[in-house]
């Protein structure tokens, strides 16, 4: 969400009054957020029709992985 708004805080205006963005996020909507970004749970409750840019941001920070470190030998 941080991000969708970041990017409507930067665009010109005009650009940003024709701008639909849609934050989809499981976690409830952060307080505070610019209410024209629109947030939800899926991709399934998006509007039917939706076209636009998908950007898909910090996905490796929520899957969970082994974590593999070196020591001074390698």
């Amino acid at each position: 969400g941080e991000l969708t708004a970041g990017v409507l805080a930067r665009v010109p205006e005009d650009v940003a009054a024709r701008l639909r963005p849609y934050a989809v996020e499981r976690a409830p909507r952060p307080a505070g957020l610019d209410p024209r970004v629109e947030w939800l749970a899926g991709l399934d409750a998006a509007p039917a029709g939706l076209t636009g840019l998908l950007f898909a941001n910090e996905w490796l920070d929520n899957v969970p992985v082994d974590v593999a470190e070196t020591d001074d030998e390698g």
